[in-house]
């Protein structure tokens, strides 16, 4: 089982309205993919609660795209956790693209690496990803 996640994806002072994550099968085994979105409630100092609004099943046979579009995101802070089973688990390439009022893709901010799912540095911000 592979779990990828983004962490915490700060969006006060961003435009971000919504999300669009894609999970492609790049091998030749089937495999199940598990989207969950979660709202980090008081995320601005201090502990916060993880808060589940989106959680989506679906089987990826070889081959395939699956996109999950138009995923609510005008929050403070979102997580985007992708969890992956079965034979083909290991070959499931994952991308997060944030969108904005007009659906158009938020320079700076896309994500798509196999192996680890990540945000890049918000401008101003190159410690870290998050």
């Amino acid at each position: 089982m592979a779990r990828l996640s983004t962490g915490a994806i700060e969006n006060r002072g961003r435009d971000m309205k919504s999300l669009t994550v894609r999970a492609a099968n790049i091998g030749s085994d089937s495999a199940e993919v598990l989207l969950e979105v979660f709202h980090a409630r008081g995320a601005a100092d201090g502990p916060s609660m993880q808060e589940l609004y989106v959680q989506r099943l679906v089987a990826v046979i070889p081959n395939q795209l699956q996109t999950f579009d138009n995923i609510f995101a005008d929050l403070d802070a979102v997580t985007v956790r992708v969890t992956t089973s079965g034979v083909g688990e290991d070959s499931i390439a994952v991308s997060v693209a944030a969108r904005d009022a007009g659906r158009r893709v938020i320079p700076g901010f896309v994500s798509s690496n196999p192996s680890r799912l990540d945000t890049p540095p918000q401008e101003g911000n190159e410690e870290g990803p998050f």
